[in-house]
């Protein structure tokens, strides 16, 4: 799975943002705020022989980790996650990390439990 902070879609985080009443020209910083990122990642060699270069590409799904906005937009991003859980799950929140606890009496009984739930976010 790829790193919590790079999985924050950006339209989902703006709408829950208006959800929590940001509106008017506060909506409107914020979306200039995640809009047109950009990124280009350099990778140099152990021996600094060689460079690989990508191209710089549009970030549409990720908060900036090094900015003092980036983990509070991602707490935003996650705060209703508990209640989108089914009632046979508990999760734990922690920072960018979270696990869900499934219970059951069998295999079977537990792998409906997950694929229920999963089918729900695809």
């Amino acid at each position: 799975m790829a790193k919590a902070f790079d999985c924050v879609n950006h339209k989902i985080l703006l709408s829950t943002l208006l959800y929590y009443g940001t509106q008017g020209v506060n909506i409107q910083w914020f979306d200039s705020y995640l809009a047109g990122r950009m990124q280009k990642i350099d990778i140099m060699s152990q021996n600094h022989q060689q460079k690989f270069s990508f191209n710089w590409g549009t970030n549409t799904c990720r908060v900036t980790q090094g900015s003092i906005l980036g983990p509070s937009l991602f707490t935003i991003y996650i705060n209703d996650l508990p209640i989108g859980i089914n009632t046979d799950s508990r999760p734990v929140l922690l920072a960018d990390v979270t696990s869900v606890f499934t219970t059951a009496s069998n295999f079977n009984e537990l792998q409906n439990k997950i694929y229920n739930h999963t089918e729900l976010y695809e």
